[in-house]
């Protein structure tokens, strides 16, 4: 798996830093689990219109177009059994919403997967 960082070195957001740790390895997580060999993740982390934009984008598997309104809800996974709990993306929402912040999924199954973390700066 190839891993691209873009991040300006003088980017500077204040928040809660436990929780942007379960943020950015929830998300990393997943993509982990949803490319294959040769794939690609790439995170971006920049300041937009007064937000902290944090942007997590593989070319895994994607999401099926069925399941994108429960990929939040708790304990929903299409993980095989003993890989997953069902539990990254709702924590991430929940640590997300705290901060004030949105997330934003762009999939196309079979393409891969874009989330978008969106929290006020």
């Amino acid at each position: 798996i190839s891993f691209k960082l873009k991040c300006d070195e003088n980017l500077k957001f204040y928040g809660n830093v436990e929780s942007l740790k379960h943020i950015i390895i929830n998300l990393l997580s997943n993509s982990i689990d949803a490319v294959e060999f040769g794939g690609i993740i790439i995170i971006e982390a920049k300041l937009e219109c007064d937000k902290f934009l944090l942007i997590c984008q593989d070319n895994g598997v994607g999401i099926k177009r069925s399941d994108m309104e429960n990929i939040f809800n708790p304990f929903f996974t299409r993980k095989v059994n003993g890989k997953g709990t069902g539990l990254g993306l709702y924590v991430i929402y929940n640590e997300i919403k705290k901060h004030g912040g949105n997330i934003d999924v762009e999939s196309e199954f079979g393409k891969g997967t874009k989330f978008i973390v969106s929290i006020p700066a």
